[in-house]
């Protein structure tokens, strides 16, 4: 399965990368936002990401398709009938046709035929976990995990503790919300309407992941240009990032001392 860009909102915070499909606009280098404007371009870039998780085009189901209502402990032990066991499950699109509760329930899944599959599950109506454990073994990655859910989210601890590894998006306009209570979240949550979180330990690794991987290196591009050609001093920062903001190449280092020089000339003909 292609690896998928999707972006991040996480209730509204900046727009940042997921994984989730390569067609999809994806906005690079954005920090945090600062303005109505960058939250309201954060905010669609997260719908745009649900709603390609939806799409049966993009990501179409890992058969068979799953009616199970309910899971209590590790029963029953498939996704669905003839689907994988829960203690087994390999990358794929799972698809709950209708609402689905987990009760002390454990999904292991397993990346031993591709540490770096793509996990995605659907789920048509509501997602009720209550000691709802997401394990990951075999090099399987929380941020290579995906939830799409088209009403409310609500994760609950019990014993054992809950833990949420993935990205849950619920993007609903209605009932997009997500609630945790207890227990812990290890990737992202991203709601449309509203996001509840009670004693919840949540590791946002993903997005550290992200803003590591961001391309947001042009200033650093420049300043070590300036650095190579005056041995540190970056006595022409200015000008250097002014022709280059206008779509100038870089001069190299020769060109830029001549310069300096014609520069220098021109100060002494003043005097």
């Amino acid at each position: 399965m292609d690896r998928y860009k999707v972006a991040h909102v996480g209730s509204i915070r900046s727009a940042l990368e997921l994984e989730v499909d390569s067609t999809m606009p994806v906005p690079r280098c954005r920090r945090p936002p600062a303005t109505a404007a960058a939250a309201a371009l954060a905010r669609t870039d997260f719908l745009n990401a649900y709603a390609a998780l939806k799409d049966p085009q993009q990501t179409p189901c890992t058969p068979p398709l799953i009616s199970t209502a309910a899971f209590t402990d590790n029963v029953p032990g498939t996704l669905g009938t003839g689907g994988p066991p829960l203690g087994n499950i390999p990358p794929g699109v799972y698809c709950f046709t209708a609402a689905v509760a987990f009760t002390r329930t454990t999904l292991t899944l397993d990346g031993t035929t591709d540490p770096n599959g793509i996990w995605i599950f659907k789920v048509a109506a509501a997602l009720t976990g209550t000691g709802l454990q997401v394990v990951l073994a075999n090099g399987a990655q929380p941020c290579n995990v995906f939830w799409a859910v088209d009403a409310a989210a609500t994760l609950t601890t019990s014993a054992p503790p809950s833990l949420f590894q993935g990205n849950l998006l619920a993007g609903d306009p209605t009932g997009g919300s997500i609630t945790t209570t207890g227990g812990a979240l290890v990737g992202r949550a991203l709601a449309n309407v509203a996001m509840t979180v009670t004693g919840t330990a949540v590791n946002g690794v993903c997005a550290l992941v992200d803003q590591a991987k961001a391309s947001c290196e042009t200033d650093d591009d420049d300043r070590d240009e300036d650095h190579d050609c005056d041995g540190g001093h970056n006595h022409h920062d200015k000008d250097h990032h002014k022709g280059h903001h206008k779509g100038h190449h870089h001069k190299g280092c020769h060109d830029r001392d001549k310069d300096d020089r014609d520069d220098d000339k021109d100060h002494r003909d003043d005097d």
